[in-house]
C-alpha cells in the first residue's frame, strides 16, 4: 500500500462525508461508486453509479452505464449485466461519443468481459453489441496481453 492507496483512502473518506451531506449529487454518487468498484464493493458501487445517471452530464452517462454493468459482471448477474452493457452501446451509438472507449481499471474491461463470457453458462444471453464492445476494448488492451478466442451468440 503506497502513496496512491493512502490518497485513495483519503478520497474515499471525503466522498463518503460528502455523500452523507449531499447524497443526491450525481457527481459525488458516481465518483464514490467508481472508487467503491475499484475496491470490490460491487453491489454498493452499482447502486451509486446507477443512481447518478439521471442527473449526471450526458457525456458521462455511457461511462456510468458501463461501470454499472461491470459491477454486475463481477456479481455474476449476467442478464442484468449484459443488458446494462447493451444499453451502454446503444447510448454510444445514439450520441457523438468522439471515439470514446469505455475502459475500466484493473481488471481491464476487456479482461472482465472475457472472464464473464467464459463464466456465463448461456452464451445466447450475450448481446452482439456487448461482443462488439469486448472486441473494441481488446483492441486497446496492452500489447503484452494476448486475448483468447471468445465465442458469442
Amino acid at each position: 500500500d503506497g502513496p496512491r492507496s493512502l490518497a485513495n483512502d483519503h478520497v474515499l473518506t471525503v466522498l463518503e462525508a460528502l455523500h452523507d451531506e449531499c447524497g443526491r449529487d450525481p457527481e459525488i454518487r458516481a465518483n464514490l461508486g467508481f472508487l467503491l468498484r475499484q475496491r470490490g464493493q460491487w453491489r454498493r458501487a452499482h447502486a451509486l453509479i446507477l443512481g447518478a445517471i439521471d442527473g449526471i452530464a450526458p457525456e458521462l452517462v455511457p461511462h456510468c452505464l458501463a461501470n454499472a454493468g461491470y459491477c454486475l459482471l463481477e456479481l455474476e448477474e449476467w442478464v442484468s449485466a449484459f443488458g446494462m452493457l447493451d444499453a451502454t452501446m446503444s447510448t454510444l451509438a445514439a450520441v457523438d461519443a468522439g471515439g470514446v472507449v469505455i475502459e475500466s481499471m484493473r481488471p481491464t474491461a476487456s479482461d472482465l468481459l472475457d472472464r464473464a463470457f467464459q463464466a456465463c453458462s448461456d452464451a445466447s444471453m450475450i448481446p452482439a453489441s456487448v461482443i462488439r464492445m469486448a472486441e473494441a476494448l481488446r483492441a486497446f488492451a496492452p500489447a503484452s496481453r494476448t486475448p483468447g478466442p471468445v465465442s458469442g451468440p
